[in-house]
């Protein structure tokens, strides 16, 4: 639905025949990515049910978020079949729906339905006035010029468009950044150059024009690579830019500018400096606008038509370049893509992965929906490709929230044609098999090797490959059985059992079997199980559980334990005269480190344990199988050390050498085995790690940690030499190290203090980088 601005619509909120009456309700405009974007839109102006037609007063108009009049919700708890609000659009172009919730009793409710989408239309787009026109004077002839979309230049009415040219006084290189950004209708909005070795974003300079309330700004930043965002370059000395200058006319933002012809970019990530020499070297033009910047980071440009990239690289001294063709528009979703998302929240029940809110902004990566009809459930299944002539994506039929013993269907490329098949999960994630149903013949069964003949399920199977996605459409039966291993078989009742849904794609598919998906954005399970009955949209699961466990793990055996033992085994001589409550500052230390080292640990045990369910069997590689049993094992160790600590002997004891022979090695030993874990989380499917960068910082830890030990060794023998004690060698044993026997200061604190400072330093820093690597890999 199209409307303009403004515009009033009704909002009609009934019940379908034969569901009955519901009690409650709120309603409230949102955008189509309503899920993730929470900011009411437009406005609610009356209740056009209200005095008319035998009906009282049902609704009530109020605030939502302060905005007013933003949304209505019911007046008493009396049974409702009806009501009919007026909404007037919002004043903003963009795509808006509506959102309800409805009560019909405290155990049948629905959670955020959303509407068919409303699009407010844009009107027509700004003219550029004289100032900008008179930026594209000597395009191709005194300065280089690149723009979008194609032929803009010609008919000065780009949507983004850059100049450039050296100057011949000192070499600098001057821009001209300009951007139509009036449909974003923000205070904050941007028009960015990217300068590129390659075509793609990440690892590259980029140069800006914002705005920051009324003024102009101009900023530089750097693309991380492999698209994980970007920040703002700060100098501590000087800045590249000089001679800024922008201004803000007719929706479009325009700024004129200088650059060092030759400068670098400190990326602390990678610990090293980008070169870039705009004179000498040629460079891919990125140019992108969005609608949220600042001196930090410039967020995501919203859509395709918000970004292009030059065809060739581009020097900045040659004025002459040509201009590039249009950036390739994506292909237009096909009827059948768009078709399988409505209804969805109305007429029938959806479940997709992708970004957050993908099923109301209609982007998901995979989808599935269900709706019962008569005695026949009917679903439809799309996902993107990921693989060529086998790729599939599936549902499954869980029980709980993870795979095993669990129904699929897949909808998958079977040698050019995209076919509907049907498996069961074996228990404990241990593959899965072909379902054989009466239609396969005696030598098919045979060469399968089912278990068994069972009636056939399906009906109305249908299926394309279009845009690059997979799409299926077909019927089963409300209530079946599926055959399994040993003549035994599963009973399922689709018009009354909930179940949770479970959603994968992958590379390979046959009817014997479905290959493992890639990584973890390839799977993920519905947050709540569903009834087919119910028309909702249900979201996916949360990863919040693996991210807590990841993180405290880190936190406890990189960061405290690291810092712990460090802190027992060289500062025992060190700032002796501080004795905060009698205690020696060292052992404060220590003892804090560790007992916030068993409290994290237990914590990420428990997270990891309500993520999973419980104790489950261990497949996959050699990684997926030996991290969750050195887990235990490590939360073991953790334990144990606590129960040894609470035996501790007093110095002097006889046994006090045994104690700390055993608590030094199951504390070494635990840490050991806590760092192999975090070392090998890379390589869990869960985490959807698999990254570089992750094992080269906990490597470079790894080489820091022993580096200043070696260099602590190497003090504290000098510094016995220097003192009244019996064992000189003691920095040099293996095992506890014996104490000195004396309580003065050692000498060298300076040094051993700045020491440990830098390691403190080193492992806060390394512990923090693999909490955002481990939470950033895992966020929606």
């Amino acid at each position: 639905m199209v409307v303009d601005p403004g515009e009033k619509l009704e909002v009609k909120l009934a019940s379908t025949p034969g569901s009955g009456s519901f009690k409650g309700f709120l309603i409230v405009g949102r955008t189509s990515n309503f899920l993730r974007d929470t900011t009411p839109h437009g406005k609610f102006t009356r209740e056009i049910t209200s005095g008319s037609g035998g009906y009282e007063a049902q609704a009530k108009i109020q605030d939502c978020l302060n905005v007013p009049s933003s949304s209505a919700t019911h007046v008493n708890r009396n049974d409702k079949d009806m009501v009919i609000l007026e909404w007037e659009a919002p004043q903003e172009a963009g795509e808006y729906i509506i959102v309800v919730t409805v009560v019909k009793n405290k155990e049948i409710f629905w959670v955020a339905a959303p509407s068919p989408i409303i699009t407010v239309g844009s009107g027509t787009e700004p003219e550029p006035g004289d100032e900008i026109k008179a930026i594209y004077e000597g395009c191709s002839k005194t300065k280089g010029c690149f723009g979008t979309p194609n032929g803009c230049l010609g008919t000065r009415n780009c949507a983004m468009f850059v100049t450039y040219t050296i100057q011949p006084s000192n070499g600098n290189a001057q821009f001209e950044l300009v951007g139509n950004v009036k449909s974003f209708n923000s205070p904050t909005s941007y028009v960015a150059l990217g300068l590129s070795d390659n075509n793609r974003m990440g690892d590259d300079s980029v140069l800006a024009c914002r705005m920051d309330q009324n003024t102009i700004a101009v900023n530089e930043y750097y693309t991380r690579p492999e698209y994980h965002g970007n920040f703002g370059v700060s100098r501590a000395e000087f800045g590249i830019i000089s001679q800024a200058s922008g201004v803000n006319v007719d929706g479009f933002i325009s700024c004129k500018f200088t650059v060092l012809p030759a400068y670098e970019v400190d990326v602390p990530t990678e610990r090293v400096k980008k070169s870039w020499d705009l004179a000498s070297n040629n460079y891919y033009l990125l140019l992108a606008r969005g609608n949220d910047a600042n001196e930090g980071a410039l967020d995501k440009h919203p859509g395709g038509e918000d970004r292009i990239t030059s065809l060739e690289p581009r020097n900045i001294t040659d004025v002459n370049g040509p201009e590039p063709p249009p950036p390739p528009p994506p292909p237009p979703p096909s009827e059948g893509l768009v078709g399988v998302y409505e209804g969805c929240g109305n007429t029938k029940g959806c479940f997709g992965l992708g970004v957050s809110g993908c099923v109301g902004s209609r982007s998901c990566e995979m989808v599935v929906t269900y709706q019962i009809t008569g005695n026949s459930a009917n679903l439809q299944l799309a996902g993107r490709q990921i693989g060529d002539s086998s790729s599939y994506v599936a549902v499954g039929l869980s029980r709980d929230n993870i795979m095993g013993e669990d129904h699929v269907f897949g909808c998958r490329l079977d040698r050019g044609s995209v076919v509907v098949s049907e498996y069961y999960n074996r228990p404990n994630r241990d593959g899965n098999d072909g379902v054989v149903r009466r239609d396969v013949s005696y030598e098919q069964f045979l060469i399968l090797n089912s278990w068994s003949y069972a009636a056939e399920i399906i009906s109305n199977p249908t299926g394309t490959a279009e845009d690059g996605y997979l799409l299926c459409s077909f019927t089963v039966d409300k209530t079946y059985t599926v055959p399994i291993e040993n003549s035994n078989s599963v009973d399922y009742d689709l018009g009354n059992e909930a179940f949770f849904l479970l959603l994968a794609r992958g590379t390979e598919s046959a009817v014997e079997f479905l290959g493992k998906h890639p990584s973890a954005t390839d799977r993920g399970a519905s947050s709540s199980s569903v009834k087919f009955s119910d028309a909702s949209v249900v979201v996916a699961k949360s990863n919040i559980y693996i991210q807590l466990h990841g993180s405290f793990m880190i936190l406890a055996w990189l960061l405290c334990a690291s810092s712990g033992m460090f802190t027992a085994r060289y500062y025992k001589q060190t700032h002796t005269r501080r004795q905060p409550w009698g205690l020696a500052i060292w052992f404060h230390i220590h003892r804090t480190c560790m007992s916030l080292t068993v409290l994290f640990t237990v914590a990420g045990f428990v997270f990891i344990f309500v993520e999973v369910g419980g104790l489950t069997s261990w497949n996959g590689g050699n990684a997926e199988k030996s991290h969750p049993i050195l887990g235990i094992i490590l939360t073991a160790l953790a334990l144990l050390q606590v129960c040894l600590a609470l035996v501790r002997p007093h110095p002097g004891n006889s046994k006090r050498p045994l104690f700390n022979w055993a608590h030094w090695s199951v504390g070494n030993s635990a840490h050991i085995i806590g760092l192999a874990c975090i070392y090998l989380a890379n390589n869990l499917q869960k985490t959807n790690l698999q990254q570089t960068r992750y094992w080269g910082v906990i490597t470079g830890f790894i080489a820091y940690h022993i580096v200043l030990h070696i260099a602590l060794t190497i003090l504290t023998f000098q510094a016995d030499q220097k003192m009244e004690i019996q064992e000189k060698k003691r920095a040099l044993s293996v095992g506890p190290m014996p104490s000195a026997g004396v309580s003065g200061e050692a000498p060298g604190t300076e040094i051993r203090t700045v020491i440990y400072a830098a390691y403190i330093l080193g492992a806060a820093s390394t512990a923090i980088s693999l909490i955002y690597f481990v939470v950033d890999a895992l966020q929606s």
